[in-house]
């Protein structure tokens, strides 16, 4: 993987649909071992506690493979 950049995350607001649901690397991945989304529901992008990356990744990615980038604690989720 290249570099990652990265960006702040916005203020979570219940009136904004446009941002992602932040998880932590462990619920991302039971939201994809238990089906609850794959790659046609939406994308993935990796992320730290605070801020998300450029770096995009597929569910199947995730759900098989345990070694991740160490920064990488969490994942967004934006659904379609």
């Amino acid at each position: 993987m290249t570099e990652p950049r990265f960006s702040d995350l916005p203020p979570a607001s219940e009136d904004d649909l446009y941002y992602g649901d932040h998880l932590s690397m462990a619920e991302f991945r039971e939201w994809v071992r238990y089906g609850f989304v794959n790659d046609d529901d939406g994308s993935a992008y990796l992320a730290t506690a605070t801020e998300v990356s450029d770096q995009s990744v597929s569910c199947e990615y995730i759900a098989l493979v345990e070694e991740v980038p160490a920064w990488a604690t969490h994942v967004v989720w934006y659904s379609k």
